[in-house]
């Protein structure tokens, strides 16, 4: 599709430019107010490009789940490897979506297959 687009606080952008920012850009997450819209504050990109997570998504999992997010297990999770719930090899990215804290015993019963990880969604059933 060849139409052009508008961005916002901008004005109409060729389709090949809006090609470019879905495929290349940063994107990122802002706080605004929702009587007036003033931007209260600007999210900072997490992201790593390759399997090692940075520093700033390494401490952003550390808030998120300040725990092992195995049952039952409380090790901290300054302490813990974060692991990618799909696997790096298997096109898993190294983001906040992907990646949660493991103790290395958690870690390594996970990769033994001792240990299933279940997605759910109920926040009553963890």
């Amino acid at each position: 599709m060849n139409d052009p687009g508008t961005l916002q606080g901008y004005g109409p952008i060729p389709a090949d430019a809006i090609r470019d920012l879905v495929k290349n850009g940063v994107f990122r997450c802002l706080v605004v107010d929702g009587e007036h819209g003033t931007v209260l504050g600007v999210g900072k990109n997490t992201f790593s490009p390759g399997y090692v997570a940075s520093e700033r998504l390494k401490l952003l999992v550390e808030h998120a789940f300040p725990t092992c997010t195995a049952p039952r297990c409380e090790k901290a999770a300054w302490r813990c490897d974060l692991d990618h719930a799909t696997p790096y090899a298997q096109g898993g990215a190294t983001c906040s979506c992907n990646v949660r804290p493991l103790c290395r015993a958690c870690h390594r019963l996970k990769t033994a297959g001792l240990l299933v990880p279940e997605h759910r969604d109920d926040p009553d059933d963890p």
